[in-house]
């Protein structure tokens, strides 16, 4: 198109592709999230120190000032915790170097001398086949490292406590104290009522058995006092009979 243009010089027109990221430190890094602009974690790289340095960021005021800041940095970290897991796991489980395809390990034909690549084939080779058992490895390290370090970084993206929080602690503490008041009140009222209802019921009792003994002594002293109402007219009648015969026996003498 540019030649039908009349342009001669055509590589001078064109815009040169962008070079690819390259691996920097982690005070640029954390310069570029200051900027707004993405950082990219890469495997050689000591993802461990790059981790410290970006908490140390997220501390100050200067990232929790720029709101992009921080999602960019904890989405940066996380790029270096699954790459610090990728190289403990190849570490403790290395590949074994793959044989290369063809008979008795030849390449074939067309990939000698520079001959064109199979489509969906690297150049060095095909791509080690998936392993299983290292991803979960890969998993369980990756697990391990977010335990250390989401403690720190959730201490770091708490929000500081203002006092309402305190404050709402406190009037819990204190509601809490009060139903605990409250209850032990209503115990000592319910023992209270308790008590004095056995103690009424022990003065009933008492009454009804004072009234039971008053019945029994009114009816013993009844009991006595006919008892000598008996004695009484026997007596009288005894000495009725000893009149009348005294009186017999004096009117026989005057007669």
């Amino acid at each position: 198109m540019y030649e039908a243009l009349g342009s001669e010089n055509i590589d001078a027109l064109l815009m040169p592709d962008p070079p690819p990221p390259a691996p920097v430190d982690p005070a640029q890094e954390n310069g570029a999230a200051l900027m707004g602009a993405p950082a990219t974690a890469f495997p050689e790289q000591e993802h461990m120190t790059h981790i410290e340095a970006h908490l140390t960021l997220l501390e100050s005021p200067v990232a929790m000032m720029n709101p992009a800041t921080v999602p960019s940095l904890v989405s940066h970290i996380f790029q270096h915790i699954s790459l610090e897991a990728q190289k403990i796991a190849d570490q403790q489980m290395p590949e074994q170097q793959a044989m290369p395809p063809g008979a008795n390990g030849m390449m074939p034909p067309q990939m000698q001398e520079g001959g064109p690549v199979p489509p969906g084939m690297p150049p060095g080779g095909p791509p080690p086949p998936p392993n299983p058992e290292k991803e979960a490895l890969k998993a369980q390290i990756e697990l391990q490292l977010m335990e250390t370090i989401m403690p720190a970084l959730e201490e770091i993206l708490t929000p500081p406590d203002d006092g309402v929080v305190q404050l709402k602690a406190q009037e819990l503490q204190i509601r809490e104290q009060e139903n605990q008041d409250d209850k032990e009140i209503a115990e000592k009222k319910l023992a209270l009522d308790k008590a004095k209802l056995k103690q009424k019921d022990q003065s009933e009792e008492e009454k009804l058995k004072s009234q039971e003994d008053i019945a029994v002594l009114k009816l013993k002293m009844e009991e006595e006092k006919i008892g000598s109402q008996e004695d009484t007219a026997a007596l009288k009648a005894s000495v009725e009979r000893e009149r009348i015969a005294k009186d017999k026996k004096e009117n026989k003498k005057d007669g």
